[in-house]
């Protein structure tokens, strides 16, 4: 997984428990054509997502819980605390005081004290495994295999509460929000967008075929960029979609 911030670029590389050289990983990419390794953490375990928000990286350690690394100094980050439950964490991110984990169930934990998270709320989903995003007072989760997009509200952090789903009938592994659309990577069945103008009843404004699996999502401006795999995962293409109209998405461009 991969974050950005500023001049770097933040990357969790996964593996597996007692794997060497398995953390976080800072690159300094001021000069784009020659970037460089500013410094790493190791941590124990799979490395699953990476968030940044100010001065911390907050990775999710499957097992070992949420990582939180001071990255002030980018040539030496270190751990300013950890968060270790009985449940995975597979995935995470962060807006304001508080980290937002899927594993099992959504874990809302409060980190205005780096050093000593508390978790503040859950709400059970069953076995998540693909990705979350936040905006406002919702948090939007992809279940993955479950083939459903869930919506969480969470303007009270002790009480999060599910209010809407969409179910996307392919897979749902990735998403991001876009004003009053969630873009969501669903699988052999494409790009979906979904509108959100009302948080308990999503609807699809539109869907974007593609042939391969859709998997990682990004949005920038009018243009969604997305990941697809292709030939059995034997190679990937990056497709470009025009979305200044998400109700007639239309593509632009594809690299091998």
């Amino acid at each position: 997984d991969v974050a950005v911030a500023g001049n770097y670029v933040y990357v969790v590389d996964g593996g597996g428990y007692g794997d060497p050289g398995e953390g976080l990983h800072i690159i300094d990419v001021s000069d784009p054509a020659a970037p460089t390794v500013s410094g790493s953490y190791e941590m124990p375990g799979a490395t699953e997502q990476v968030a940044v928000s100010g001065n911390y990286a907050y990775v999710a350690n499957s097992q070992f819980g949420l990582r939180i690394i001071d990255i002030s100094d980018p040539t030496a980050p270190f751990e300013a605390g950890f968060y270790d439950p009985e449940w995975y964490a597979r995935n995470v991110t962060v807006s304001g005081n508080y980290a937002y984990i899927a594993g099992e169930s959504l874990h809302v934990i409060d980190v205005s004290n780096p050093a000593a998270p508390v978790e503040t709320g859950s709400v059970q989903m069953g076995a998540v495994d693909a990705n979350l995003a936040v905006a406002g007072d919702f948090v939007y989760v992809a279940t993955g295999f479950m083939a459903r997009l869930r919506v969480i509200e969470v303007s009270d952090p002790t009480k999060p509460v599910e209010i809407g789903f969409y179910d996307t009938l392919g897979n749902a592994i990735d998403v991001v929000v876009d004003g009053k659309y969630d873009y969501v990577g669903a699988g052999i069945d494409g790009l979906r967008v979904i509108e959100m103008t009302d948080p308990t009843f999503p609807t699809m404004a539109s869907s974007a075929d593609v042939s391969g699996g859709v998997v990682n999502v990004a949005t920038d401006g009018d243009y969604a960029y997305f990941t697809a795999s292709h030939g059995g995962d034997l190679f990937w293409r990056l497709h470009i979609f025009n979305i200044s109209n998400p109700a007639e998405p239309y593509q632009t461009g594809i690299f091998d």
